[in-house]
């Protein structure tokens, strides 16, 4: 948005878009924007052309509690931004796109990973004197925390969920949609829905089958499992043993329109008329238009 203002705009443009989220550069020490002027200049033109900014900050490690201050002065620097800022030319809000998942052992112990994302988003917005949006998974619609619906517990924190559902299929699209925008009536929060632009390659995926002797071992290890790989070793005798039988490959272009954009334009009206229809849809919010 700083070197191609104008490309930026034009593309904003084509798509009758009203929100642009964008990575705002801080200085080092994490306090103050590094170049407000330009980010003023950016935000007029923007608002002039009836379109919102929205500053997005992530990483899948800001749960950790050696990050998480950092994440909250980040969100305090975009306050003293916006308080030192005409009207026209603030940010509109805060967008976290932190993804916890992607850290090793999420899986081990999901629900203290949770309550740690939990614990920097309230660290985060006590320190955001604006909006606060987060990007979730699609997977979240049904994510249990502590017998309870996960997107309740975020709803204390949070003014709008944008959801990565990334997906080409039409019905995928819909039903993954669903369960947010059902939470975001009950809940009063509005709901937007991600599709993505942006190159994703093709995923090779091995299958494996339970045999006698094998490539991979299943080893109980406390209250978990623990999946083993080795070239060459005796199988253990509690191990449950599977042998590598084929692969196949995930196609990109089951969760891309990357370079088939066509179709997605094609899909939008459809996909706006069906989610239109919930009072908490805020928009499809497009994911990596700017790639090549």
């Amino acid at each position: 948005w700083q070197l191609n203002t104008a490309s930026t705009m034009t593309l904003l443009a084509a798509y009758g878009a009203d929100t642009i989220f964008v990575t705002v550069p801080l200085d080092s020490a994490k306090e103050n924007v590094t170049d407000a002027a330009s980010l003023q200049r950016f935000i007029a033109a923007a608002a002039a052309r009836g379109v919102k900014v929205w500053a997005v900050i992530g990483d899948p490690l800001a749960v950790l509690p050696t990050e998480r201050d950092q994440f909250a002065k980040m969100a305090r620097a975009y306050t003293t931004y916006n308080r030192d800022s005409p009207v026209k030319a603030r940010l509109s809000g805060l967008q976290l796109d932190i993804e916890p998942y992607l850290n090793s052992g999420y899986q081990l112990d999901t629900e203290e990973w949770l309550a740690a994302y939990l614990d920097t988003l309230a660290r985060v917005r006590t320190q955001a004197m604006m909006p606060l949006d987060v990007a979730v998974p699609s997977w979240w619609g049904r994510q249990r925390y502590r017998n309870s619906l996960f997107l309740d517990h975020l709803g204390s924190q949070i003014d709008v969920v944008s959801v990565m559902n990334y997906r080409t299929d039409r019905q995928q699209l819909i039903d993954l949609a669903e369960p947010f925008l059902e939470w975001g009536v009950r809940a009063k929060k509005t709901i937007r829905i991600g599709l993505e632009a942006g190159p994703i390659p093709d995923e090779s995926l091995h299958v494996f089958r339970a045999g006698s002797n094998g490539d991979l071992w299943l080893l109980p290890l406390g209250d978990n499992n623990l999946l083993v790989s080795l070239d060459a070793a005796q199988a253990h005798s509690a191990a449950r043993v599977f042998t590598y039988s084929h692969s196949i490959t995930r196609q990109g272009t089951n969760t891309t329109f990357h370079r088939n954009i066509g179709a997605m334009q094609k899909l939008l009206p459809q996909l706006e008329t069906v989610w239109r229809a919930w009072p908490s849809f805020g928009g499809i919010a497009l994911h990596g238009l700017d790639a090549d």
